[in-house]
């Protein structure tokens, strides 16, 4: 397949890769701005002899090895602001005293809806309370946007001391944790700033990431609005299927590499 496959009447068109790409990363080649005069690739990544693509050749393709890189390219990637390894591999208790509040956005291109959830968990793992709601967003990172805010509002209902807001959205992170909008979706300019404003006001929180598996549960919560699945008086009763995620985070290693926190 190539790329071309996948643009129509000069527009990104996922149809052909609906199973392969996630919504993030949708958003991030969407970002790409397709040219209007038709021209030649100008670099082949070929990959290595065991068929693997690691960015490093990337890099020699286009004649930027790491040696090339600027110092605030190098300083980036060192911080690990792109590497995926500054996500937390699963779920992790937070220390004792923090809660911690998963958030996930959902967005339905098709039906043009968005829903969120979110759940906050104690250093024990007992399950605090959460919210799941539809809400108006025009993408997939709008609706993480707003997931991330609704958790910057009500944070204080879970703890009034130290919580951990936790996403899977990368892009989202980093947004967050250098305070920069350039270059954001148009349409998502104006609710990023208001998380950056809520969070700057805010006291005692930071954020992490975390692996989409790790994230199950937030994800769980936002799926279910978005399919009308969630059953009255869910938080009091919680049904099976989120009963069984919750166990299973639970069942996760204590520490885990790749810890990254930000803003807060």
């Amino acid at each position: 397949m190539k790329v071309d496959d996948i643009i129509v009447d000069q527009q990104w068109n996922f149809s052909p890769v609906e199973n392969i790409l996630d919504d993030e990363e949708k958003v991030w080649i969407s970002s790409v701005r397709i040219p209007v005069v038709q021209g030649v690739d100008k670099y082949v990544w070929l990959g290595s002899r065991d068929g693997t693509y690691p960015v490093k050749l990337g890099y020699k393709a286009t004649g930027r090895e790491e040696g090339s890189m600027s110092q605030l390219e190098r300083k980036e990637r060192r911080k690990g602001i792109v590497d995926s390894d500054v996500r937390l591999l699963s779920w992790q208790r937070p220390q004792a005293g923090v809660v911690k509040i998963n958030v996930d956005g959902a967005f339905c291109p098709s039906r043009k809806c968005a829903s969120i959830g979110l759940l906050g968990r104690d250093s024990a793992g007992r399950f605090l309370g959460g919210v799941g709601k539809m809400v108006v967003a025009d993408s997939a990172f709008m609706a993480e946007c707003l997931a991330f805010m609704e958790a910057l509002q009500i944070k204080d209902i879970f703890s009034e001391g130290k919580v951990v807001i936790e996403t899977d959205s990368q892009l989202l992170f980093k947004r967050l944790r250098s305070g920069d909008t350039k270059g954001c979706e148009w349409n998502c300019t104006d609710v990023l700033k208001k998380c950056l404003e809520i969070g700057g006001s805010a006291r005692d929180w930071s954020m992490s990431l975390v692996s989409r598996k790790g994230n199950n549960v937030a994800d769980l919560i936002a799926a279910m609005i978005m399919r009308d699945m969630v059953p009255q008086g869910w938080l009091d009763k919680p049904p099976f299927s989120l009963l069984e995620v919750l166990r299973q985070d639970l069942q996760n290693p204590s520490t885990d590499a790749g810890v990254k926190k930000g803003i807060g």
